[in-house]
């Protein structure tokens, strides 16, 4: 029997309130926290009843259909950014269904999510995560078992593995899918019977939703649903087994979606200086970047205080490298900088413990710079790299010699504790 891609907000206008995505495994209430093995639960988000995912650095993935807005990330609903929308091409002057938009502020403690640089093959591991319908009562059509939609809403995941076989021959991992004037490359998995772990399925709802896939050992953002193939004639608020979710094969856009979203990742010379990337191009201070402009002269607010470019105070000259305060004007803002009133910029910390060499002569680890501390670097004054008692940890200036810098170091450090230092973690083992 032939199958028909429905695109799933289409389906929205006449379903109940949405849920969550359907799992086959127990009572179908289980796995609303996150799972064990997370690949990504927190960055899931809920979009005006649909949903997108928050690629990191300040960036929404969803479905194109499921479009711009504000989003709601854990319990706090972020604003989009106007203006801020790209659209994702299949092919010149053809849309694919996936877009990314910014968002301000945005979760600094969400992590950065990795696509795949190719799709992943038949028979891969993938979990869904997701809003959409919840799972009612079990159901039968034309010798399809199933289940009918309930209400909700509840975010959920579920397991799934890639592949489904769209006609005559075996599964398939990808496809091509055009719905709803788009064109877009898809990954498939299918909702199997009997299938091991908690087999999982979209509903209406689950659009912008995350397919993740496993690479090697790590999970990575695979997919963004935005269809599901059900059978000719399918019963509305239905998911049978044999049933096809669609998601954006993010590894074939990934380039375009980078270039977007992380302009200091993408391998591109955005800026037209002959450098790409963090930590090539001077204007990339961090991977991250938004733009590989200055900080100071790239038209964003970097540091979320309202104010852009030469009207924002730590801005002293359009070439600043950060927007953010920067007090011995290394280019390392003063948040992450492990030594805050010596310039550092290349932030050499041997012991790990978050104070950098530069202000760091407590060698011992005691908390204070006392009389050991200036014994050993008597014992090693005047040694280089290599030589006998040389101590990369005591090379506050890593020029490669033990000498009048560090001797000048301690001795206005003596008798109080290193630093100071603008991480958080600083005095424990590992810091950053």
């Amino acid at each position: 029997m032939r199958r028909v891609a429905l695109i799933l907000a289409l389906l929205l206008c006449s379903a109940d309130p949405v849920g969550a995505v359907l799992i086959d495994s127990g009572d179908g209430t289980g796995n609303t926290t996150a799972p064990a093995d997370d690949p990504g639960w927190d960055n899931a988000g809920f979009r005006s009843g649909l949903n997108g995912i928050y690629l990191g650095y300040g960036w929404i993935v969803t479905a194109a259909h499921v479009g711009l807005g504000p989003i709601t990330l854990g319990s706090t609903t972020y604003p989009a950014v106007p203006g801020s929308y790209v659209p994702i091409l299949h092919a010149p002057s053809i849309d694919a269904d996936l877009g990314v938009f910014r968002i301000d502020p945005y979760p600094r403690a969400l992590p950065a999510l990795e696509i795949p640089t190719i799709a992943l093959p038949v028979g891969a591991d993938a979990m869904l995560i997701g809003w959409g319908q919840q799972r009612g009562a079990a159901t039968q059509w034309m010798g399809h078992s199933g289940w009918l939609w309930l209400g909700g809403p509840v975010k959920r995941w579920g397991t799934n593995e890639i592949g489904a076989s769209l006609g005559p021959g075996p599964p398939v991992n990808t496809t091509e899918l055009e719905l709803a004037g788009f064109t877009t490359r898809a990954l498939v998995v299918d909702f199997s019977e009997n299938a091991p772990g908690d087999e999982a399925t979209v509903t209406v709802g689950d659009s912008g939703g995350g397919l993740f896939v496993r690479d090697g050992s790590s999970w990575k953002l695979g997919g963004v649903s935005f269809a599901l193939g059900t059978f000719e004639g399918q019963p509305e608020n239905t998911s049978l087994y044999g049933n096809v979710v669609y998601a954006a094969d993010l590894s074939q856009y990934r380039d375009q979606i980078l270039a977007a979203a992380r302009p200091c990742a993408d391998g591109a010379d955005n800026d037209g200086n002959l450098s790409a990337d963090f930590p090539a191009d001077p204007g990339c201070t961090w991977i991250g970047d938004l733009s590989e402009l200055p900080d100071c002269d790239d038209g964003i607010d970097n540091d979320n205080d309202g104010a852009v470019d030469m009207a924002d105070t730590f801005c002293t000259s359009s070439s600043d490298l950060r927007e953010e305060p920067d007090l011995d004007s290394d280019g390392v803002t003063d948040a992450e900088d492990n030594c805050l009133i010596v310039a550092n910029s290349t932030q050499i910390d041997s012991d790990q413990e978050g104070y950098g060499n530069a202000c760091d002569a407590d060698y011992d680890d005691d908390g204070v710079v006392d009389t050991y501390d200036f014994m050993t670097l008597r014992n090693a004054f005047g040694s280089t790299a290599g030589s006998p008692g040389w101590d990369p940890q005591l090379d506050a200036n890593g020029d490669g010699a033990i000498g009048n810098f560090e001797f000048v170091m301690v001795r206005r450090a003596f008798g109080g504790p290193p630093g100071p230092s603008g991480l958080a973690c600083a005095g424990s083992t590992p810091c950053p």
